[in-house]
């Protein structure tokens, strides 16, 4: 069983990033197939060994997770009823059950596994490499490269997280061909951030870049001061050396911050206000995938306001109170520990939380899975330090 789980790792971390359409089994995500079957096997496994064990923190983690999409959601949706909505929306409903089993399977397969996190981290940098080659491939084209994903700004996201992760290894312990090949993978994901030209895909790489930052300053100041001169000099040859191109011509005005503001980040601050106004006539909410309905058919483009849609005031409380202990997790792993996968996945959680700024990420998927490998690792680490206390 053990094997399977390995390998079940591994195929969830691939599939979370297959998100278009076209990569659907009988109209099925394979992320939702893989995840079924973790939660079956794990189920199994469970039954064969006649115990099951958590810690009290996720539990409460996941207790305030299924108090919001069930309990909130579920009484947001009777108002939304009585206000906007004919029907419950319960294709929206199973996406957020999905997400949960997504967060419990990954968390029970991570605790307690070093293996598994090491193929976890290996299997996105993987993703993020072959997915950064097609990008930088088609740099010729004058659209956006969106990758397996649907939207360049989740594709952004998720190159901005396998950044961080290839960072933390570069910074870590590493015998020196490793540092060449870490350089050469770090120079060309990042590359592939930034031709995104997303402003989110911007802002999470830099957040997670903060805490690797943070976490290195101790004990590889020269390896940060050099990884931060390099990547200056890349992004500054990078657009000299590209600004010729299709593709920069016709979206380098996204760099400017002067347009950003005068554009309003795309419409985005509008929709925001909206939105605000929308919570301010009702508090507690309109119900499951009300969001575009609310919005007249546009989407918010804020995962804090992408909750409170949907499940009022309530809701939008018991999630920042889920993220803050999340962020607490990814604290701990920051100071407490020097494992370069375990502070790689701390910083990737900070890069889908300030891409979360921006993006709609409720029922993203990497969004959870990052979420479940924080709280995992970071429950590891307590263990050891449990352990060897006692």
């Amino acid at each position: 069983m053990d094997h399977i789980f390995n390998a079940l790792i591994v195929l969830l971390s691939l599939s979370i990033t297959l998100v278009r359409e076209e990569y659907r089994f009988f109209g099925l995500p394979y992320y939702d197939i893989v995840t079924v079957i973790s939660t079956f096997l794990i189920l199994i496994s469970t039954l064969n060994r006649n115990r099951f064990s958590v810690s009290k923190g996720f539990l409460l983690r996941l207790g305030v997770l299924f108090a919001t999409v069930m309990g909130v959601g579920s009484l947001s949706t009777l108002v939304g009823l009585q206000t906007i909505i004919r029907e419950p929306n319960f294709g929206v409903l199973l996406r957020a059950a999905g997400s949960v089993l997504l967060f419990i399977s990954t968390y029970v397969m991570i605790l307690g596994n070093e293996r598994r996190v090491k193929l976890a981290a290996s299997s996105l940098v993987l993703v993020a490499l072959v997915q950064g080659l097609v990008a930088i491939g088609g740099i010729g084209s004058t659209s956006r490269f969106v990758g397996t994903f649907d939207d360049p700004n989740y594709f952004g996201v998720f190159q901005s997280m396998a950044f961080c992760i290839i960072l933390s290894r570069l910074t870590g312990r590493t015998r020196f061909w490793e540092k060449l090949i870490l350089y050469a993978l770090l120079a060309l994901v990042g590359l592939s951030v930034l031709i995104t030209f997303s402003r989110g895909a911007y802002l999470a790489l830099f957040g997670g870049f903060a805490v690797i930052i943070w976490a290195r300053l101790k004990n590889a100041k020269t390896q940060i001061v050099f990884v931060i001169g390099t990547a200056a000099l890349g992004i500054w040859h990078s657009l000299s050396l590209l600004e010729s191109l299709p593709i920069v011509q016709r979206f380098v005005g996204r760099l400017n911050i002067i347009e950003a503001i005068q554009t309003g980040g795309t419409g985005r601050t509008d929709i925001w206000k909206r939105a605000v106004l929308s919570l301010g006539n009702n508090p507690w909410g309109y119900g499951w995938g009300t969001e575009t309905v609310v919005l007249s058919g546009k989407v918010s483009h804020n995962v804090f306001l992408e909750v409170a849609i949907q499940y009022g005031v309530i809701g939008f409380l018991l999630t920042i109170f889920l993220l803050g202990l999340i962020i607490g997790d990814a604290v701990h792993l920051v100071k407490k520990t020097e494992n370069e996968y375990y502070i790689g996945f701390a910083a990737s959680v900070i890069c889908v939380l300030v891409g979360g700024v921006s993006l709609n990420m409720w029922y993203v998927r990497q969004f959870w899975y990052v979420l479940a490998m924080c709280v995992a690792l970071a429950d590891n680490l307590r263990l050891r330090e449990y352990s060897t206390s006692t």
